[in-house]
Order: structure tokens, then sequence, then C-alpha cells
């Protein structure tokens, strides 16, 4: 799962401002901020590895319905076209 770097600093109208150095408040604030975009990045991630398997599926699944309902010939040869 993808990791992300922690907030460091912050911009205030303009001003950077080093977590570390704002209340304690602040800081919890950030942690979760911080945990949510963690969570964020995984469910982006989970939800495109859904996706890709759902395509991988669907087309597995189109390629069995068409390979089942065609007719089948005996052998391997083609019929004679008249």
């Amino acid at each position: 799962m993808p990791s992300i770097q922690p907030t460091l600093t912050i911009d205030v109208d303009g001003k950077e401002l080093k977590v570390s150095d704002l209340p304690e408040q602040i800081q919890q604030l950030v942690a979760l901020y911080d945990e949510w975009r963690q969570k964020l990045a995984e469910a982006e991630s989970y939800a495109k590895m859904v996706g890709v398997s759902f395509q991988v599926i669907s087309e597995q699944l189109r390629n069995t319905v068409v390979e089942e309902l065609t007719p089948k010939t005996e052998g391997t040869e083609q019929p004679a076209v008249e």
C-alpha cells in the first residue's frame, strides 16, 4: 500500500509554519489529517486494484460466454461453403 509523507510544515496565508513549532492541539489535528490522507491513499489504491480486477473478470466472463454459445463443429475442418 502507498505510504504518505508526514506533514512537516503548513502554509497559512502565505506563511510557512513548522508543525513541530505549533501548539499541541494543532499538531494533533495535523496528525489526524495525515491519518486521513493515508486512509484515502490506501482506499484509492484499493479502488484501482478492484477496477483492474473487475475489467479482467468481465473480459473472462464475456469470452467464456461467447465460447459456450458458439456452435461447435466436429473435428477441426471448416464446413465447405457452397
